[in-house]
């Protein structure tokens, strides 16, 4: 089996040096130690689990959260930090990290984390939409590479069903069972996936969907899994009407 794969993010050298070690059996692991220089391996290596220490040069740890969570990224974060301050605190928690744990910390108890994290942390395999669904997703912008995209195809199938359906006690967890992960994953990677179209959208397309009032607001997660559903049946209906 394909090994997950590690990206650590620290300024220490030698603390890097250490993890990697401790973890190369298990992990395909890359380190960096700038803010800079994590971004970018976000997009060139794409790892499924982040290491990050907030006291990064260039962007700090909370930066390249921001950066990770408005680009699609979606991956299990743990953070190390010597900041003990709320809002760096609460900060973290907004931004929807896994782990936190307060320097100084003991490698063993970072690399067991890490491993944790890991075991909680479930592959999906993505499930093929049909092609007239991937079109739909596909013009709003929406990335095939996040698991917010196959989440989000296969809610709509599932809301075509039967709309009347609560979108948390049963749609999210009927989407998770599909994919063996938690409905709150779900919901949380389908808003990172709407997220990240929204920021990278064509404004006339997506008002085409969401035609409400003069000021387009970004989209909740059930009213793009409306619209999507409701696109669907109305082209549907063109092509046997």
């Amino acid at each position: 089996m394909e090994k997950r794969k590690l990206l650590i993010a620290d300024s220490n050298e030698e603390f890097c040096k250490a993890l990697k070690s401790a973890l190369a059996e298990e992990f395909t692991v890359q380190t960096v130690h700038t803010g800079d220089e994590t971004v970018n391996m976000l997009d060139s290596f794409c790892p499924e689990l982040l290491v990050l220490d907030v006291v990064l040069s260039g962007l700090d740890g909370i930066r390249v959260l921001e950066y990770a969570r408005r680009g699609g990224h979606t991956l299990e974060v743990l953070v190390t930090t010597s900041c003990r301050s709320d809002f760096t605190l609460n900060r973290l928690a907004q931004l929807e990290v896994s782990y936190v744990l307060l320097k100084p910390c003991q490698l063993q108890v970072v690399a067991e984390r890490v491993r944790e994290i890991a075991a909680q942390c479930v592959r999906i395999q993505p499930k093929r939409e049909t092609g007239e669904l991937s079109a739909e997703l596909l013009r709003l912008g929406m990335n095939p590479k996040h698991n917010g995209y196959h989440y989000l195809g296969t809610a709509v199938e599932v809301y075509m069903r039967d709309p009347a359906q609560s979108l948390t006690k049963e749609l999210y967890v009927a989407v998770g069972a599909v994919y063996g992960v938690h409905w709150q994953q779900v919901e949380r990677s389908i808003r990172t996936a709407v997220e990240y179209a929204w920021n990278r959208r064509d404004e006339q397309l997506w008002r085409q969907y969401f035609p409400f009032g003069s000021s387009l607001k970004r989209p909740a997660n059930g009213e793009v899994i409306c619209a999507l559903a409701e696109q669907l049946l109305l082209e549907k209906a063109r092509r046997f009407g």
